[in-house]
């Protein structure tokens, strides 16, 4: 089995998948998840009920992608769950703001990358062609009030979180600060984000030129 961008093997473990053509399956494991570690995803294998080799390959061929099943649901309080939340919550965030906003001053370009998780590859091209001066990520970060997830300080329900470094990028100063300034202005609650692992398409932004 082979991951396709940031996928955590402790957490595919024993989630349903299913490839283009229909076939559904199961992720399993070759050992105990307590012997494997989060980025070891050779680990695991997906199990669709076949009974051996032969079977398995009249229905999935090498190198066929499965995703991941999971409904929408609601949850306790505000709180949803679904499947690939991560970037679509962001392409609903830019869609709100175009409806939004006015004609602007600037030469303004809302860009819907593609393949963020495996390299940046789309905002690497967007941004060489653009040559912004400024430019924002929209993204997701972690709640580290989880138990064994306490490396950072977002935490869900305190507000949208500002970015301040990631893996990638440290963000510029001046940006942060017109960013705070303008959740202050609009009320909006908001908390400082540092990450130490990940990070976002700003990383190809910013090494555009």
């Amino acid at each position: 089995m082979k991951k396709v961008g940031g996928v955590s093997a402790h957490c595919s473990f024993m989630n349903r998948v299913m490839f283009r053509n229909g076939v559904v399956g199961t992720v399993a494991a070759c050992a105990k998840p307590e012997d494997f570690k989060s980025g070891e995803i050779d680990k695991l294998y997906i199990d669709i009920g076949a009974g051996s080799k032969e079977e398995a390959e009249k229905y999935v061929k090498v190198g066929d992608c499965a995703m991941f099943q999971g409904e929408y649901r609601e949850l306790i309080g505000r709180n949803v769950m679904a499947k690939a939340f991560d970037d679509r919550s962001a392409c609903y965030v830019q869609i709100e703001a175009l409806k939004a906003m006015g004609i602007p001053y600037h030469d303004v370009y809302f860009v819907f990358t593609v393949q963020e998780e495996v390299g940046l590859f789309g905002a690497t091209t967007s941004s060489e062609r653009i040559r912004p001066d400024l430019g924002i990520a929209v993204d997701i970060t972690g709640s580290f009030d989880v138990p064994g997830d306490g490396e950072g300080n977002a935490v869900l329900g305190k507000g949208a979180a500002i970015s301040i470094s990631n893996a990638c990028v440290i963000c510029d100063e001046d940006m942060v600060e017109q960013i705070t300034e303008c959740a202050k202005e609009h009320q909006i609650q908001y908390q400082f984000d540092v990450l130490a692992n990940g990070g976002t398409d700003v990383g190809a932004i910013n090494k555009s030129y």
